[in-house]
């Protein structure tokens, strides 16, 4: 479903509820999906209403592996 999204222009940086697609995704523990978000230009900095990024999202739900490539990633 996310690759039909993409295809078909979807913008992987548009909020629902407050969580952007890459946030979801960390919190799910998917980094299949993470990667993806990112290669389709998510924002890895981007945060929620409470200032939380995808990589806190992963860490909340012990997504260790998650947190720690998304918190590289931003210390870019």
């Amino acid at each position: 479903m996310l690759e039909s999204l993409l295809r078909a222009g979807a913008d992987p940086n548009v909020p629902w509820y407050g969580t952007t697609p890459l946030m979801m995704a960390a919190a799910f523990g998917s980094m299949a999906l993470v990667k993806r978000l990112l290669a389709a230009g998510a924002r890895v900095d981007a945060v929620d209403e409470k200032g939380k990024t995808a990589a806190a999202y992963a860490k909340s739900k012990r997504r260790k592996e998650i947190a720690e490539f998304l918190t590289g990633l931003a210390t870019r």
